[in-house]
């Protein structure tokens, strides 16, 4: 009789888990559920409906550096399978990929539909049974099965249960986890943008849609700085340096409610004493401009005004007439912008959940849980996340294949 295999959830990670099940072992029934009437939700809507992926980091051990949480698991898990073999992988099924300058990897179609589509006609090719609007109330134990119990369904008997249901922000709530007592690390929101406070947002909200192209962040109070682009919206700021930021900043950002100082360096990793310098000598040479149009840095004319006026100067004064006072002050501005934190925002397409199933529970090589044979996870609903980039996909990728080659090694 034909091994059954279900897995639980109709993401990313558990249709590559699935479709590899049957490139490896095709005699395998395998059955894919997911609760609600669409699979593959999230990649459809990643990298703003584009499908960022994976990223071109191809050495295990610096791809491992890009994970807030889970990187000594995947460093190992990167050298059986990396963001290399998933590449070599899915062009061999006639995906292409293109690499952007930032190593974010895309179909050369820059449509997620191409990669949702083949994943969802692949898997119907090679048999896979797929059940939408199928939603687990219970999992029993016996012996070496599993009693799947579905809404207004029958109950599945499998041989293998794979759970790769993605972030679960309180597995209290979702009563088949809690049927099967698996250890879980608290869960906290990651990938989110931070909101300015009241008196910042109006002011901010007329900077909606500037960016700066190196920008700086620092957390008041600890030694982590976070670089890369940064964007102005109207509710505070986002991109990259954010993003990056509050993917390691996750736990200790919810511990205080989302309420914390930073600081941003609107030029980067420029030091204060270059900055001086640069300003001094730009400032000497155009001293009878405007202020408002003596700008020596990489950044849009309309935050160089902005900056100026939280400094206190006088925009339509020249550059001549600026004290050392109002100088010092556009400094700390360029370079030590006060930010209060005021919450956050988060959006589908960028959403991650820090925190899951504690992976000291599982092999390291094949995910299978030590304590219940025949029990694997893989994708988000490990405690692994990684930060923006398609480096959340490549762990989802990774996990998937390593419990696909320990279940048909079994």
């Amino acid at each position: 009789m034909n091994r059954l295999v279900v897995v639980v959830g109709g993401g990313a990670a558990g249709f590559y888990c699935a479709i590899r099940l049957k490139e490896l072992q095709n005699n395998l029934h395998v059955v894919l559920l997911e609760k609600t009437n669409k699979t593959l939700s999230k990649l459809r809507v990643s990298g703003g409906g584009r499908c960022n992926i994976t990223h071109n980091c191809f050495d295990y051990s610096r791809l491992s550096t890009h994970y807030p949480r889970g990187a000594k698991f995947l460093k190992k898990a990167f050298r059986q399978f990396g963001a290399q073999e998933f590449v070599e992988w899915i062009q061999s099924h006639g995906i292409q990929l293109k690499t952007e300058p930032d190593g974010r990897m895309f179909p050369i179609t820059d449509n997620s539909e191409t990669i949702a589509g083949f994943y969802e006609n692949y898997a119907r090719k090679l048999g896979i049974e797929v059940l939408r609007n199928s939603s687990v109330n219970l999992i029993e134990q016996n012996k070496d099965l599993f009693t799947v119990k579905i809404n207004e369904q029958p109950d599945i008997i499998a041989n293998f249960l794979v759970l790769a249901s993605g972030g679960v922000s309180d597995p209290t709530k979702v009563s088949w986890l809690q049927s099967l007592k698996l250890d879980w690390i608290e869960s906290s929101p990651s990938l989110f943008t931070f909101n300015a406070n009241k008196e910042l947002k109006p002011k901010l909200s007329l900077l909606s849609g500037i960016s700066v192209p190196n920008a700086k962040v620092k957390f008041v109070g600890q030694k982590d700085e976070f670089k890369g682009p940064l964007l102005i919206t109207h509710w505070g700021i986002s991109g990259p340096a954010v993003l990056k930021s509050s993917a390691w900043m996750s736990r200790f950002l919810k511990e205080r409610n989302y309420q914390h100082e930073i600081l941003i360096s609107w030029i980067g990793e420029i030091k204060e004493e270059e900055t001086k310098r640069i300003l001094s000598e730009f400032f000497s040479l155009h001293s009878k401009k405007k202020i408002e149009n003596a700008v020596p840095f990489d950044i849009p004319n309309r935050l160089w005004t902005f900056l100026i006026t939280q400094s206190q100067i006088d925009s339509n004064a020249q550059v001549q007439t600026l004290s050392s006072k109002n100088f010092n002050r556009l400094i700390e501005n360029l370079i030590r912008f006060p930010y209060q934190i005021n919450g956050k925002t988060t959006f589908k397409e960028e959403f991650v959940t820090a925190g899951g199933i504690d992976l000291s529970q599982l092999v390291d090589e094949t995910c299978e849980f030590k304590a219940i044979p025949n029990l694997f996870a893989c994708g988000e609903i490990l405690d692994i996340d990684g930060i923006t980039g398609g480096f959340n996909f490549q762990a989802a990728w990774t996990t998937a294949e390593l419990v696909a080659q320990g279940i048909t090694k079994k």
